[in-house]
């Protein structure tokens, strides 16, 4: 997800001024996203984890309650919206630069200056 931006804006980030632009702005926001996506993974791996040492504990029962299954259902809820959101926004932004208007991700951290 993130090669193939990086390896475009390198490749053509010489030939003009707005394609380096908004070859930063695609490369920070694909970088933003990507720490995003490994951070609601790795919450989503530690969830089963959590649960079975506090089974174990015997602070919780699995099966009992519909806070289990509520919790199990929503552990993919991140990573499903993140996909949601990287999607919306690379077709609204890719229309916008074949039209020549100018480009914007909101919540993407400035890591490529």
């Amino acid at each position: 997800m993130l090669i193939v931006p990086l390896l475009l804006w390198s490749w053509k980030k010489n030939q003009s001024l707005r394609i380096d632009t908004q070859g930063r702005q695609v490369l920070n926001f694909q970088i933003t996203m990507t720490l995003l996506l490994f951070a609601a993974a790795c919450l989503l791996m530690a969830l089963p984890v959590g649960l079975v040492a506090m089974d174990e504990a015997g602070w919780t029962h699995l099966q009992s309650g519909p806070g289990f299954m509520l919790l199990t259902i929503s552990a993919p809820l991140p990573l499903i919206l993140i996909g949601i959101y990287c999607t919306i926004l690379g077709v609204l932004n890719a229309t916008r630069a074949l039209s020549d208007k100018p480009i914007y991700y909101p919540l993407s951290i400035p890591f490529v200056k």
